[in-house]
């Protein structure tokens, strides 16, 4: 039906709603009829799927073929014991990727777009997917339109409808029935707005008629909701070498099955599944073909754990920059402090005017010079405050609460206290922007035409041009502008948030420029108190070489006055100035300043541009629609959870559910201990790895008849120690000095140092476990000497482990999912060397003496590794001893 075309009283009654909104039972009948307010309904991998997908490995098929070989040629132990080991490590591979599965729909979840509707006459806010028909919407500046709507109800309402028509301007949008025989295209349809538009300026209220498949982004389900699971550089990198190291271990393995082919010069068809039973084994247990995966699943647990401290990833590669953030830019209001308002001064007619009480408390006081006022002498700027206004104050059973913003809510607050009303019928709004700074209000009060405005003081004063002096209305003279200005600086040094107010009647009702020509009504200082723990905040992002910046677009004395409190340097900068530098002058400017005051968000464009020529990875807080382009291009955008607009969570990486500046800190932290982890993680991976390659690859080169390992043993190795306790470094927690450490300067730790390391460590394993191996392989039993590298790969592996944790400076109980892992890889080994399990592996009891072989070998590659630790840590301390 084409609602464009109908009355408002005619859409309301084939909906069946009204301006009132719709009554919780009548939406949810509704809900029932027209289902879930969902474009496109995203498939989510079942537990079954997921795990069969563990499966899905070309390695995986090539080794159940040879167990199947094995079967048919009278090996059934060998068959059963291969099965069972692939299937617990296929188990244990489903109850990780389930788990990081369900971690990113939790994730999805939570970062759905919320939308304000009229219910049971009440405003409230839900989730855009409850969003039915006849729903009454309240659009304002920065909403992600949710369905689509016929208005009825527009003060400048502007909305940019590019994501479905391609044009780039906004489109004005109003209330009139538009009378078309023809369809009209969508962006002719000025009467409505569309589900998955913007609104980048202005207010207004509107009615569902279409959700879901049924809107017109819906019909040819082109929108994409929730978080886009993007591959990070890091998983990229990694990704990449995980290919290289691949092909390279699959050469080895085909190596080593023809070389153990040739040596034993036994071609019959059991030694040739055998032999291919061990290269693919060994395939299996060294290519780190899950590497990429795994670091998924590591973001994606981590960032559970920053959403537990109120910081909501959107994206996965945010996870990797955070850790490399150089300079945070915050915003003041809601970041820094708690934004809750609540005025503290009044100038009004030359009067400093002390308010006490204008926060949610009962009653409200005023007092001039410490005498009571009777709030009736400066009744119009109070009741500017009032009527000048788009909050909603609610009082239930003596509980008050608003809708809102808070700072609009904190002028009703004290204005209703002081017993103010508004009489009048609004008969136009002229909303703010951050471009205007200002708001105005046309009302018919009286049979009078009034326009009440409210903004920033210098903005009001340079439109008005009387003043109110003795009651009276008087010109607006350089010595009163004086005058004015002086107030302003002297709540601003406080710390105060400053507000000018204005009116003007309008002659006849016309609204032709009406924001000229005002008589400035006076002052109102509010108070935003800071959050108790931002001093400390700052204090351990310095220690951990991250710049603070505060961008705001108070006064440059109120956000000195703020940044003295919270120990910046105070240095500050105007908007005004930095319009005036170029390129280099504002990467200057940037690097010397910390406070930036009276800031557009245009200039938090240039801010970000500037501080990433300096080559400083930003991130960037912002709440309006305009912050968008800057949130885009830091390298984390960081939106306001509790007020943001839903434009600027879409531009964003991250959301701050709690909006405070410590939930940033705590982000970077957690930042830095998942990358940390990822790194251990891989350096383990691949030193153990590649040291399993070495044991089967050197005898073979030698000509050995006999290999160290059978493919059962380095199934079991693979599972013991690729598995519960290389994954729980994972959840290791960050070292003391995490946040004291500098900004890495990017996420590739795969360098020369890194791979010296894994070769260096891999070569010591390998030496000390072939040593063995070489030493008892003429006098005892091939299975005998078979368990005994067995023993001495895993408890290399282990020692690998508590070695990489050591350089972090971790205590040996500090992770307990780490102990429970390697327990339980202990527990495993001794029931397969000690119980008649050890029939299926090939392995035998070691007696102690043989134990004793066993510890002798790990400590001589023990000795060797903290002997080559000590030599770098000499070299490091003594740089300019180093060879050249």
């Amino acid at each position: 039906m084409d609602y464009y075309k109908e009355s408002i009283e005619g859409v309301f009654r084939k909906l069946k709603t009204g301006k009132s909104g719709l009554s919780s039972f009548e939406a949810e009948k509704k809900q029932q009829e027209h289902g879930l307010n969902i474009t496109k309904e995203e498939k989510k991998a079942s537990a079954v799927s997921i795990f069969f997908s563990q499966f899905n490995d070309f390695f995986v098929y090539m080794l159940l073929f040879a167990g199947v070989v094995t079967l048919f040629l009278g090996h059934a132990a060998d068959f059963f014991a291969i099965f069972a080991i692939l299937f617990l490590i296929v188990v244990f591979g489903f109850i990780q990727n389930y788990k990081a599965e369900k971690a990113i729909q939790a994730l999805k979840k939570l970062s759905e777009t919320k939308s304000r509707v009229m219910r049971n006459n009440e405003i409230i806010q839900i989730p855009s997917s409850k969003v039915t028909i006849g729903d009454i919407l309240l659009l304002s500046e920065g909403d992600k339109v949710p369905a689509d709507a016929r208005i009825f109800e527009a003060h400048n309402l502007l909305a940019d409808e590019s994501s479905i028509t391609g044009e780039s301007l906004p489109v004005h949008k109003h209330t009139k029935q538009i009378s078309s025989k023809a369809s009209l295209a969508i962006g002719d349809r000025k009467n409505c707005v569309f589900a998955g538009t913007n609104i980048v300026e202005g207010n207004g209220r509107a009615v569902v008629f279409s959700i879901a498949r049924s809107t017109e982004i819906g019909k040819v389900a082109s929108m994409m909701e929730g978080i886009k699971e993007e591959k990070t550089p890091l998983q990229k990198r990694l990704a990449e070498l995980a290919k290289k190291l691949s092909i390279g271990i699959i050469l080895i393995a085909a190596f080593v099955f023809v070389m153990n082919i040739f040596i034993k010069k036994d071609f019959s068809l059991l030694a040739i599944n055998n032999n291919f039973l061990i290269a693919v084994s060994l395939a299996v247990a060294a290519v780190p073909q899950g590497l990429p995966a795994v670091i998924t699943i590591s973001m994606a647990l981590g960032t559970r754990a920053m959403a537990k401290n109120n910081a909501l990833v959107r994206r996965l590669p945010s996870v990797e920059t955070l850790g490399s953030t150089s300079v945070i830019c915050t915003d003041k209001t809601g970041t820094l402090t708690k934004n809750e308002m609540s005025v503290e001064k009044i100038f009004f007619d030359r009067n400093e005017i002390d308010v006490i009480g204008s926060g949610f408390e009962s009653s409200v006081e005023f007092r001039v010079k410490g005498k009571k006022a009777s709030p009736r002498s400066f009744e119009r700027i109070l009741k500017t405050a009032l009527v000048c206004n788009n909050s909603t104050i609610q009082n239930k059973l003596g509980k008050v609460s608003f809708t809102g913003d808070p700072t609009e809510a904190a002028l009703s607050i004290v204005a209703m206290k002081a017993g103010i009303t508004a009489n009048g019928r609004k008969t136009r709004e002229f909303a703010f922007s951050s471009r205007r700074k200002m708001m105005s209000v046309a009302v018919l009060e009286n049979g009078k035409h009034i326009l009440y405005s409210k903004g920033a003081p210098d903005v009001l004063i340079k439109k008005s041009s009387y003043v109110i002096e003795n009651g009276k209305k008087k010109p607006l003279g350089a010595k009163e502008k004086a005058r004015l200005e002086k107030a302003i600086d002297g709540f601003a040094e406080n710390g105060m948030r400053v507000l000018g107010f204005a009116y003007r009647e309008l002659r006849k009702g016309s609204l032709d420029n009406p924001e000229q020509s005002l008589v400035f009504l006076g002052l109102m200082g509010l108070i935003d108190p800071l959050r108790e723990e931002v001093a400390d905040s700052i204090r351990a992002c310095r220690s951990a070489g991250i710049e603070v910046k505060m961008i705001t677009g108070d006064y440059p004395l109120t956000a000195k006055a703020i940044g003295k409190k919270i120990g910046m340097r105070g240095r500050v900068i105007t908007g005004s100035e930095l319009e005036l530098l170029n390129e280099k002058g504002l990467q200057k400017a940037v690097a010397k300043y910390d406070i930036f005051a009276r800031v557009n968000p245009e200039h938090k464009l240039r801010i970000v541009n500037a501080l990433q020529r300096n080559k400083h990875i930003v991130a960037m807080t912002g709440d309006g629609v305009n912050d968008s382009p800057a949130l885009k291009k830091a390298d984390i955008g960081i939106s306001m959870g509790l007020n943001g607009t839903e434009v600027a969570k879409e531009a964003s990486d991250m959301i701050l559910v709690d909006n405070s500046f410590k939930s940033i800190a705590k982000a970077v932290f957690e930042g830095r201990r998942i990358f940390n982890n990822i790194k251990k993680f891989v350096l383990f991976m691949l030193s153990t790895n590649l040291s399993e390659v070495l044991v089967i690859l050197i005898p073979t080169i030698l000509g050995y008849r006999i290999l160290p390992l059978a493919a059962i043993q380095i199934l079991w190795i693979n599972l013991l120690t690729d598995g519960p306790p290389s994954l729980a470094l994972g959840v290791d927690p960050a070292s003391k000095n995490i946040m004291k450490e500098k900004p890495r300067k990017n996420s590739n730790f795969v360098d020369a140092a890194f791979i010296a390391n894994i070769i260096i460590v891999a070569s010591i394993i390998t030496a000390a476990t072939l040593a063995l191996f070489f030493i008892n392989a003429p006098s005892q039993s091939l299975e005998k000497t078979q368990t005994m590298v067995f023993l001495s790969l895993i408890s290399f592996e282990i020692l690998r482990l508590y070695h990489i944790r050591k350089r972090e400076k971790l205590g040996f109980f500090s992770n307990r999912w780490l102990i429970l892992a390697v327990a339980a890889s202990l527990l495993m080994t001794f029931i397969a060397i000690y119980t008649p399990l050890n029939i299926f592996l090939r392995l035998v009891p070691l007696s102690l003496v043989e134990l004793g072989h066993v510890m002798l070998t790990l400590g001589a590659g023990l000795i060797a590794i903290v002997l080559i630790d000590f030599i770098v840590f000499v070299v490091r301390k003594n740089p300019a001893k180093r060879p050249a």
